[in-house]
């Protein structure tokens, strides 16, 4: 009757950590393992799909994008916006309704006050997980305290937490020749020709196109079930990215109106390659991905179209200068441009600066110039 179990929510299992210590440490590095064997990539885990299993930790990778953001304050953002900055209230306002006159605070907002909330139970934990077609949207269902301490996936959102997004990359299949007991991966060059099946010919290597986000403080990875936003012109979902590697990303700062506390974050993606990208498989095109960085009642909901809570990718404009990879890619601290530099095509290195205006969405090609070598004339001390 209260849905399914959502493994962000404790209590968890007693599980056996691989290697023994949870953090092995050596020098200045922290070594964290996971208790996951095999990798499992989803390939088609998206928002309205359900989803065979949610895996506990990310596939091997290499060649990935990976990008740092902070949640959201309690001052800044969860008092301010949702526990109306009134001082009684403290950390626990979220879940604790009486510094806000109970539940009778609802009644204030269009939405919180609908007859979709009637049978509300005031639970805080989502009914739905990521595997449930349901989820995400409806995790929470019409549980509205469920809504103030969760995101639109169900994972409960901490406060000023360092997280890493990590995009794509190259992985492999982990399956293992039963004749030999070995990887495909790591002996597909010593398989006898005969013997080599005609899907372990790419030695089972595969391009990804998941996102995963790992919360550096508590040490804890959580799968994204993404969603897409829909055309601005037809209204159909834009779709999502090929799987591509060697692109690259970065993290834009968005303010709403004129007030510096209201932000929302999106990751910029451009370029890489990918065995589905044209152009002999470079990627051209250009993506911004919405970041959940606060939990969804944070989001305001408008009476007219979709509450856009995050976690949603958003297709911009092809790079008229084509596609590469391998490149680098940095933001300006005013969160105006996006400047990229160099990376690879077919054949050729290239070192191309380009810039790429965040508010008009569109790219220039900066051509700077200069001398290559300087001759002067140098006497010694005798003339």
């Amino acid at each position: 009757p209260d849905g399914d179990f959502n493994i962000s929510q404790g209590p968890w299992a007693r599980v056996e950590w691989l290697g023994g210590e949870e953090g092995l440490t050596s020098g200045p590095w922290s070594h964290r393992l996971f208790p996951q064997k095999e990798s499992v990539y989803q390939h088609d885990c998206h928002t309205g799909n359900p989803c065979d299993q949610i895996p506990t930790a990310p596939p091997l990778r290499h060649l990935h994008s990976a990008v740092l953001y902070r949640t959201w304050s309690f001052k800044q953002q969860a008092w301010r916006y949702l526990c109306n900055e009134r001082p009684e209230c403290g950390q626990d306002c979220l879940t604790n309704l009486t510094c806000l006159g109970g539940t009778g605070y609802f009644l204030d907002n269009f939405f919180y006050r609908s007859t979709f909330f009637r049978d509300d139970d005031g639970g805080i934990v989502p009914i739905y997980r990521l595997t449930n077609q349901e989820c995400p949207h409806s995790c929470c269902h019409d549980r509205r305290l469920c809504m103030r301490v969760h995101d639109v996936m169900g994972y409960e959102v901490p406060f000023e937490a360092e997280t890493m997004l990590v995009f794509g990359g190259k992985s492999y299949v982990h399956e293992k020749d039963p004749s030999t007991g070995r990887l495909i991966y790591h002996s597909c060059e010593r398989i006898p020709k005969a013997d080599l099946k005609e899907e372990w010919r790419s030695c089972h290597e595969t391009v990804l196109g998941d996102l995963w986000r790992y919360d550096i403080v508590r040490g804890k990875w959580e799968y994204i079930k993404p969603d897409s936003a829909a055309s601005a012109t037809t209204g159909e979902p834009v779709g999502y990215p090929l799987p591509r590697f060697g692109h690259a990303a970065v993290v834009v700062e968005y303010i709403e109106g004129n007030d510096d506390a209201f932000k929302r974050y999106f990751m910029y993606v451009y370029g890489g390659m990918g065995p589905q990208c044209p152009n002999g498989g470079i990627c051209n095109d250009v993506w911004k991905y919405e970041i959940p960085w606060a939990a969804q009642a944070y989001y305001p909901k408008y009476p007219d179209g979709e509450w856009i809570r995050g976690n949603q990718w958003t297709k911009l404009k092809d790079c008229p200068f084509g596609g590469r990879y391998r490149h680098a890619m940095v933001v300006t601290s005013g969160m105006e441009y996006i400047y990229s530099y160099g990376g690879q095509v077919v054949g050729k290195f290239e070192n191309i600066l380009m810039r790429y205006r965040i508010s008009t969405d569109m790219w220039e090609d900066l051509d700077p110039f200069g001398r290559i070598s300087l001759t002067r004339m140098m006497y010694d001390f005798q003339g």
